[in-house]
């Protein structure tokens, strides 16, 4: 609202956080906690509630893990055959026929832990250890809670972290997120982050229906009065962020120069 009003401090900024891992609790948290820096947290719930393993981001977790390999996947995958897993596009290709294979198979939760496991066995890699760690784990019922209690802002993710092509399938994503967030929060959950960045321009009067008020993207930019408030840019800091180019963003300068990519694995343009 500030935002809208030009009413915000000069050089504002907001910290946002996708997802969100148990690992902002075990390590964000007590950076933030510590430099009295707010947050919001964009909260997707199914794997919240079902506290395992993070499906996609973990078969790539898996393959990297074994990079050093190469792997038979023969009686694994329909297409089966030996990867060398030493190179990212390779691993990416691997990852992309993994996540195929388990949308056309059409497996539940239980189903993809046993792929997981499978994977896991041929790479080498102790999944129980990454289990007991809570890698790529998304915090529980309790730890959001406890971290909203300590002032986290908790907003809207999707619960399955997808945004259907369909007017009522989206809603209910809206419905199913919204409601097992605002009775661990006690607040209300009017603000969205497109998950993976990916949002179209029907979206727009989809979240306006479903009372939202504000949405962010993966596209690199600074936010100002001008900005659609369902359409908000926001720099996304990745492990491939240099440091050089953060700097740059930070102090405004990037927002100056032209550019042609976006932040943020997957982001996606509208139609």
């Amino acid at each position: 609202r500030q935002l809208q009003a030009g009413t915000l401090p000069r050089a504002a900024v907001a910290i946002t956080v996708d997802d969100c891992a148990y690992d902002f609790l075990a390590r964000a948290w007590p950076v933030l906690a510590e430099l009295s820096l707010p947050a919001t947290v964009y909260q997707t719930t199914y794997y919240s509630e079902d506290n395992r393993p993070v499906f996609d981001p973990f078969v790539s977790y898996l393959l990297w893990k074994g990079r050093s390999r190469q792997v038979q996947f023969d009686g694994l995958l329909p297409q089966g055959g030996r990867h060398q897993l030493s190179s990212a596009q390779a691993r990416d290709a691997l990852t992309l026929q993994v996540l195929d294979h388990a949308r056309a198979a059409g497996l539940d939760a239980e189903a993809k832990d046993a792929l997981l496991d499978a994977i896991a066995q041929r790479v080498g890699v102790d999944i129980a250890a990454l289990r007991s760690r809570r890698i790529l784990h998304l915090m529980s019922p309790a730890e959001i809670q406890l971290l909203a209690g300590k002032g986290v802002d908790f907003q809207l993710h999707t619960h399955r972290h997808r945004t259907p092509e369909g007017a009522s399938d989206f809603a209910r994503e809206i419905h199913d997120n919204r409601t097992r967030l605002e009775p661990l929060t006690h607040r209300p959950a009017a603000h969205f982050c497109y998950p993976s960045g990916v949002y179209r321009r029907r979206f727009l009067d989809w979240l306006r229906e479903s009372n939202v008020e504000s949405a962010t993207t993966c596209d690199p930019g600074m936010a100002t009065a001008e900005s659609h408030p369902l359409l908000l840019p926001r720099l996304v800091d990745t492990e491939g962020l240099s440091d050089v180019t953060f700097e740059a963003w930070t102090s405004g300068v990037a927002d100056l120069l032209p550019r042609r990519t976006r932040f943020g694995s997957g982001a996606s343009s509208e139609e």
